[in-house]
């Protein structure tokens, strides 16, 4: 695959990426002008992480925001590891700004908040739910297949690794189970097989630390797979975030990690 192909390929991921941040932002206007209690659709809990619901008195509020941090910090980082990638041509960072991409389907929670307030029909918000998990799931495969390359992995036909990833996730993500009437304050449908999907997370997120230590005993910087762990684990925290505490926490740990990131990659390629 051609350089100028790949470079293109994720102009077209930016592009759309821009399209998710303005939806965002209309939809944000959207609940300003109808007020706080658009947020409160039917059947809705609480959700601060896998398996536990609770309710919680900023839950909404601190979702929505968890919302805007992850479109920023989605938006800004893929430029940046978009133009790394120009500089360097290195696998590796083709995929990590995917994984940045990755954080901007996130946003299509508060479209479904909205389509509850206009009385939608729920089938139009489960399929949106799919497509964020999708996304999450597309983010995973896109870190693990940033760290195969790091272990030296040859194959340069990025378009066909991207289309595999994309298949698979939605593949997967379609074929799960949602019920259609209890909507999180997350702002997504409930997932109804949440232990057979915690189980894959856990065990991809397992094989990515393995290829990561291994690299990192191999001689890639530290510096690098440290914030690649404290963006996945900041990841983590902004989407489960229901108050103000790991909402700041993941929002400092996302900075912190992808300046750890970068300066790692810059010793490592040797950015001029």
């Amino acid at each position: 695959m051609a350089f100028s192909t790949r470079i293109s390929l994720l102009n077209l991921f930016f592009i759309f990426g821009l399209c998710l941040v303005a939806g965002f932002c209309v939809n944000a206007a959207v609940c300003l002008v109808f007020g706080a209690n658009g947020l409160h659709p039917a059947f809705l809990e609480s959700e601060p992480f896998w398996f536990v619901y609770t309710i919680t008195p900023f839950g909404e509020t601190s979702s929505v925001a968890g919302m805007g941090l992850l479109a920023v910090v989605g938006i800004v980082g893929f430029v940046l590891y978009r133009t790394f990638f120009r500089t360097t041509g290195q696998g590796e960072l083709f995929f990590l700004s995917l994984f940045l991409f990755s954080l901007l389907p996130e946003t299509l929670r508060l479209a479904i908040f909205n389509l509850q307030l206009w009385h939608a029909s729920p089938l139009i918000g489960v399929i949106l739910s799919r497509i964020v998990f999708g996304s999450r799931m597309f983010g995973l495969l896109s870190l693990l297949f940033g760290s195969l390359y790091a272990l030296d992995f040859q194959y340069q036909k990025y378009g066909i690794v991207v289309a595999a990833m994309i298949l698979v996730s939605f593949l997967l993500t379609f074929s799960l189970p949602f019920d259609p009437q209890l909507l999180l304050t997350s702002g997504m449908f409930k997932l109804n097989d949440e232990l057979g999907v915690f189980i894959l997370y856990v065990s991809l997120a397992a094989l990515l630390i393995v290829n990561n230590i291994i690299s990192v005993a191999r001689g890639r910087a530290f510096l690098t797979f440290a914030g690649i762990l404290a963006m996945l684990l900041a990841r983590e925290m902004t989407i489960f975030a229901l108050s103000p505490l790991p909402l700041v926490g993941g929002g400092v740990l996302f900075a912190g990690g992808a300046a750890a990131a970068y300066f790692g990659y810059k010793s490592q390629f040797t950015l001029t």
